[in-house]
């Protein structure tokens, strides 16, 4: 088959340091060429050079991954398949009322910018999390304007996300991301005995709160402008060949954030060898009987002495866990997984 992928065009692809979209995305591109199909990688924000790529390419399979771009999709009628995975960290969450708004409004896309704006002010006063709903609800009712008009299918990170976009009629399949195993190092000795927040540093993912612990370290680049960089456990920002080196180092992930469709470090964290402490919200696809995970609900995660005890707790049983870990991240979250998962999508 003849695939093309179409990437966000703002950064590389491989990207050189941070953009887990970009390397879930080279991931998918190495797994398909393993697979024996043809791919073009599009990396671009111009709507006329992807058209002309594509019309160039004539794959088989048009796969985007950046929800803004979904009315591209309406260029290539039903000459292809065409699959769209969104990376929005919040779609799993999503208020069904606001999905029935959007198939009952299919025009919402093209209304005023100001009354857009507007809209979206309302529930900034509510908070980040519903701003960012709000501000998506515009690309969701492209999404589905979008689904009734071509052969689209949605390829669903999780299956809570699927189960969120049943009622929408639109197509869907789970495949959930995949870590280059044979780059992650891996030791099954003990961790250093501490925790990590790896990541982007904002407001979604609370590392801000968290400062106090002791046990935990922070390693990414600072957006929260109330986070101080200061403190001996910032780490500083790790290129992606660090990352695969030194993560097998420590003992716990902590992943905070308030919404995650399905975070790539936590694939990376299993396959290190690493325990998690995670919110529900960035749970999908952890099963609740693993004892390597341990949940909290977001009214614990704001709460820093019941993360910190929670941390604690995980450290303590760390060591005991690698190998359980690393076998997790092998069978459901490496790329050999993944690859046996993208079979099976393919020939449906």
């Amino acid at each position: 088959m003849r695939i093309a992928l179409i990437g966000p065009g703002i950064l590389p692809i491989p990207p050189e340091g941070w953009g887990a979209v970009e390397t879930v995305i080279w991931n998918l591109n190495s797994n398909l060429n393993d697979l024996g199909h043809q791919t073009l990688i599009i990396n671009t924000r111009s709507r006329s050079d992807a058209r002309q790529a594509i019309t160039n390419f004539e794959p088989d399979i048009i796969w985007l991954h950046y929800d803004e771009y979904c009315t591209w999709l309406t260029d290539y009628g039903n000459t292809s398949r065409i699959w769209l995975t969104s990376h929005f960290a919040y779609l799993e969450q999503y208020h069904p009322w606001l999905i029935a708004l959007a198939q009952t409004i299919p025009l919402i896309g093209h209304c005023p910018t100001k009354l857009w704006k507007l809209w979206c002010l309302g529930f900034k006063l509510l908070g980040h999390r519903r701003y960012a709903m709000a501000s998506y609800f515009r690309i969701l009712t492209a999404m589905l304007s979008t689904g009734r008009t071509t052969q689209l299918s949605m390829v669903c990170l999780s299956p809570t996300i699927s189960e969120t976009l049943a009622k929408t009629g639109v197509s869907r399949m789970i495949l959930p991301n995949g870590a280059e195993q044979e780059r992650i190092r891996y030791h099954r000795a003990r961790g250093n005995g501490r925790a990590l927040c790896l990541g982007k540093i904002e407001p979604r993912k609370r590392q801000k709160e968290l400062t106090k612990i002791s046990q935990l370290d922070f390693v990414g680049p600072v957006i929260d402008k109330r986070f101080p960089d200061h403190i001996p456990n910032y780490k500083g920002v790790w290129s992606r060949e660090q990352v695969w080196e030194y993560l097998t180092d420590y003992s716990v992930l902590v992943l905070l954030s308030d919404g995650e469709a399905h975070a790539l470090v936590i694939c990376e964290a299993l396959l290190a060898g690493l325990s998690l402490v995670v919110s529900t919200s960035a749970s999908g696809n952890l099963k609740p009987e693993w004892p390597i995970v341990r949940r909290l609900t977001s009214q614990e995660c704001t709460q820093p002495t019941i993360v910190a005890e929670a941390i604690r707790t995980m450290l303590h049983n760390a060591d005991q866990q690698r190998q359980t870990a690393r076998e997790i991240g092998l069978k459901y979250f490496s790329m050999q997984a993944q690859k046996l998962n993208l079979n099976k999508l393919i020939e449906a």
